[in-house]
């Protein structure tokens, strides 16, 4: 159940690591966020975007299930099964789709899936997916 409709982003990144415009869909579980590269964005010409993209995508999943608020503490600690087959464009945009499959402590397990809209076409093609394991923690605060 999504909590609103207008979706505050609450990561602990900021300019020029920010890899997240907005979030179009939040829940408990599930997110998806959008990213429209430009050509100041870090790390375009490798697979590292799209991770970093979809661990900032997963941060923001946490960020909205927990607390409404960024974690004090958020690590990425694994990288399971990563498949990146091609590195988006200035002027490409990025959507990434994540689920959280396994939430326990302060460890969480997610699966994303990334998909890529060239400048060239309308047409959204998958181009990367991995499972993550993220460690973080709230103050309570």
């Amino acid at each position: 159940m999504d909590k609103n409709t207008s979706y505050p982003l609450h990561i602990p990144q900021s300019y020029p690591f920010l890899l997240i415009d907005r979030i179009l869909q939040a829940s408990e579980h599930h997110i998806l966020t959008e990213r429209s590269v430009s050509e100041g964005d870090l790390l375009t010409a490798s697979g590292s975007y799209l991770l970093e993209n979809m661990a900032q995508s997963a941060s923001a999943l946490l960020g909205f299930r927990y607390h409404d608020a960024p974690p004090d503490l958020l690590y990425l600690a694994e990288i399971r099964s990563a498949r990146i087959c091609c590195c988006p464009s200035p002027g490409d945009s990025v959507r990434t789709d994540v689920s959280i499959s396994l939430a326990v402590g302060g460890f969480a397990r997610v699966s994303c899936h990334s998909l890529i809209r060239k400048t060239s076409c309308g047409d959204w093609s998958p181009v990367g997916d991995a499972e993550l394991t993220l460690a973080f923690r709230y103050s309570g605060k």
